[in-house]
């Protein structure tokens, strides 16, 4: 099928397409925008957000994040792409769900695009990511609605 394929493919034209753009911080330094697209697989998220609980790192230590950082990346990109939602099954779903409501409703409230990638029929993710997420996601696909791919694997071909 290929759905992390074509989600590939969206974001480096996105990428071409974006004029160079910088920003003049109040210090006077100079930062150029990042990507406008924030990629990420579920297990991989939701990993990085286990791993702040028990990390043993302090503010003072190089490589330490919180939470709260993760949520404020997840946040501020233009677009974020969730790829292989339901791959993984949870033990916790209270955890899990409680994850996306953070990201979804942040992204819902200020009009921020999402794509979601995954195997899971409508009502399977609804289970997996909670009724008012998913609710979320229906209103902001609007009248498009969701894109349903069918075919062969885009691995399996020959």
């Amino acid at each position: 099928m290929g759905k992390t394929h074509l989600v590939c493919a969206l974001v480096n034209r996105l990428i071409q397409d974006k004029k160079e753009e910088s920003v003049v911080l109040h210090d006077g330094s100079i930062r150029f925008r990042s990507c406008p697209a924030f990629f990420v697989q579920e297990n991989m998220l939701l990993a990085r957000i286990r791993d702040t609980f028990n990390s043993g790192l302090t503010i003072e230590d190089e490589g330490y994040e919180n939470e709260e950082m993760i949520y404020r990346e997840l946040e501020k990109t233009p677009l974020l792409i969730i790829d292989d939602v339901g791959k993984v099954r949870p033990k916790d779903y209270s955890f899990l769900q409680g994850v996306y409501f953070r990201v979804i409703d942040s992204r819902y409230n200020e009009g921020k695009s999402i794509i979601i990638t995954t195997n899971l029929n409508y009502d399977e993710l609804e289970v997996h990511i909670g009724g008012a997420c998913a609710d979320r996601l229906r209103e902001m696909a609007g009248k498009a609605g969701f894109i349903v791919m069918t075919g062969k694997s885009y691995r399996a071909r020959n």
